[in-house]
Formats: structure tokens, sequence, C-alpha cells
């Protein structure tokens, strides 16, 4: 499959899961979870990783829709502190939503490689040329970008537990 079509796919993936309902989102992690498994076991381990890293995201995106979307008490003994049952629910579609996300774009990286990545984002972006938009600088930034967070990251933990036993907590 050519490169572009492979961005292009992730790109619409994005807008339908996101509001497609859950019938969508449903057949949408089916689809994802074919994808992962052909990537293998780094495949698999980036894409829990990633998820991992955004566990405390998800979590807070569960307890701002949890709490602050009106509807039905979940909890009647605790009233107004009480999450909603709508709430629950919206902010549970939400996190599969951004996790099936993470899948497309963990399934993209992994079978694309920074040559392909760059040839399909030229292509994609060569309407926008005549209007002067830096085509290939772009290109370049942005796959530069998706390859190196997940090698500085492991950099930033060692440095955090470097600092963390010399007493430091701030580094």
């Amino acid at each position: 499959m050519h490169p572009s079509l492979r961005i292009l796919a992730v790109m619409l993936f994005i807008p339908l899961v996101a509001h497609g309902g859950w019938l969508v989102a449903l057949v949408g992690a089916f689809g994802i979870a074919l994808l992962l498994a052909g990537t293998g076991r780094a495949g698999l381990a980036r894409f829990l990783g990633m998820n991992r890293r955004l566990r405390w995201f998800y979590l807070s995106i569960v307890l701002m829709f949890g709490w602050f979307t009106p509807g039905r008490e979940l909890l009647p003994l605790l009233g107004a502190l009480s999450p909603t049952a709508e709430g629950m629910m919206t902010g549970a579609g939400r996190v599969l939503v951004l996790a099936l996300v993470v899948g497309a774009v963990v399934w993209l990286l992994e079978r694309s490689s920074r040559q392909e990545l760059i040839a399909g984002l030229l292509w994609l972006t060569r309407p926008l040329a005549w209007l002067g938009f830096p085509r290939e600088r772009f290109a370049v930034r942005l796959t530069l970008v998706l390859e190196t967070v997940p090698q500085v990251q492991p950099m930033v933990a060692e440095a955090r537990q470097a600092g963390e036993s010399q007493g430091s907590k701030d580094w």
C-alpha cells in the first residue's frame, strides 16, 4: 500500500470513529486489533506503552465527563457528588476513541519507514505548494517528531531517576 494511502486512511479513520457512535467504535477496535496483531510484538508493545503513558489523561477525561455531565446519578447515596451514568459512558467512549487513534498511529508508524512517511506527506501536501506551503520542511519535521518522541522518553525517565537517587526531585 502506498504510504500516502496509509496516512490518508488514518486521517479518515479518526473522524469516523470520533463521530460514529459505539457500533463504529467497536468495529474500529476490532480492525485496529487485527492491524496491530500484524505488526507483531513490537507494535503491540508500542501501543501498550503509549496507552500506559496516557493513563492519567484517560482518567481525567472519565472524571471530567462523569462528574460534569448532567444525567442520572450513578450512586444516588452521594447525591450531587455522584457521577452520572451518561457522563461515565461518554467519558468511556472518548477514551476508547483516543485509544483507537493511538492504535492507528502506531500501525502507521510500524508499517512505514521514515522515507515512506516523508514521501506520503509530500504527495498529500502537493496541492498546498502553490499557496507557498513549505511541504518539504513540514514532512521532514513531522516525521522527525514522530520518531524522536519515543526515543527521548527513556532519556527523560533515566534523568528523572538519577535526580531522585541524588535526593533532587526537580531536574
